[in-house]
């Protein structure tokens, strides 16, 4: 291991990745976004004004918009709530001790599926995160279709098993290989709630379960899964390094897997973005003719809509204060590249002439 962090360098070369799936923006993405802030500030009791810029620069509501931005109003709202959340009590999950994790994982897993949480000792530094993961899980329940919210507790049972394996490494000290990462991810990265579910939910597209089935489906949500695990690795890799969670890393695990340098293994996790983004687009296609063919307007709004929070993930991946620190004039909606340098503040881009 300390080998291998060895070989982490002060700098690389990132290149300008991929941007081709379209993109768009919820039209009141502005108050949406002072609506989400204020409330997560107000619930979490937040005083510190330097948390509060990190909150809102973190633009998570955002996030929200860029994914879903053809959803209601007060669904893409809830979208921004459950974004929060997911993080929050992801953090938590995956920074829990092997003994820690059953009981987090019992929490989480009655909340979501009776609504039940009562705060204990036990729990008392998580316990204001439980309680509002409990209140929007709540809010999800009442407003998502059933068959939707089975899919979610579906999905959330796999996520659940899928960190208490990577919690398992973390206490090991071991890395997954290549094939082991990405299956593991494709659990952990949670995305086909978030971008499949809570777009059904948002824009109120209703699929059937033989089409929710589909082997085009099934493949374009792997597909996305890898995508947005790549991304967000790759443009978290200097906050991952300064916070020691870096093992768990496309880049990390593919320079365990003997992928040759540092920057080797950088380059080879953007030809994969690549790679994934043509796989996207493709099956796209597909499905858009299919629905044609099968004269099925829900399965062609899933198509045209559901791969928009790939894109949306991406522009955001490179907005966030969240991977690349506060007052970060870099961040200015565009897609950087260059050199990057490991600065434990903020990201840091030399653009090449």
């Amino acid at each position: 291991m300390e080998f291998l962090l060895g070989k982490i360098v002060p700098r690389f070369e990132l290149p300008l990745l991929p941007n081709n799936i379209p993109c768009a923006c919820h039209p009141d993405s502005s108050s949406l976004s002072q609506e989400l802030d204020e409330w997560f500030i107000s619930k979490l009791g937040i005083t510190d004004e330097s948390t509060k810029k990190k909150i809102v620069q973190s633009r998570i509501m955002i996030f929200a918009c860029l994914m879903h931005p053809n959803g209601e109003r007060d669904r893409v709202l809830l979208a921004g709530k459950h974004l929060w959340v997911c993080f929050l009590v992801d953090d938590i999950l995956e920074s829990s001790t092997r003994e820690a994790y059953g009981s987090l994982k019992s929490i989480v897993w009655s909340i979501a599926t009776t609504g039940i949480y009562k705060a204990s000792n036990e729990e008392h530094d998580h316990c204001l995160v439980l309680l509002l993961y409990q209140e929007v899980l709540a809010e999800l329940r009442k407003k998502m279709p059933s068959s939707l919210f089975t899919r979610y507790c579906k999905i959330l049972s796999s996520y659940l098993d899928g960190v208490e394996e990577e919690v398992k490494h973390q206490v090991k000290n071991t890395i997954p290989s290549s094939e082991e990462y990405r299956l593991l991810r494709r659990r952990t990265g949670f995305m086909e709630v978030m971008a499949c579910i809570m777009t059904e939910f948002c824009v109120g597209i209703k699929l059937e379960e033989s089409v929710v089935n589909l082997g085009e489906i099934r493949e374009l949500v792997k597909v996305m899964d890898d995508h947005i695990v790549m991304v967000n690795d790759l443009l978290s890799l200097r906050k991952e390094y300064y916070s020691s969670t870096i093992c768990h890393n496309w880049v990390f695990v593919l320079l365990a897997d003997g992928c040759g340098t540092f920057q080797e293994s950088v380059d080879h996790v953007c030809e994969m973005i690549k790679q994934e983004e043509g796989s996207i687009l493709d099956l796209q296609q597909k499905l858009i003719i299919k629905a044609k063919v099968d004269k099925n307007p829900e399965l062609l709004t899933f198509a045209c809509n559901v791969p928009m929070a790939v894109a949306g993930h991406l522009k955001w991946s490179f907005i966030t204060a969240r991977y690349h620190g506060c007052d970060n004039a870099l961040l200015n909606g565009e897609l950087f590249y260059g050199t990057w340098l490991m600065d434990p503040n903020q990201t840091i881009i030399q653009k090449n002439i």
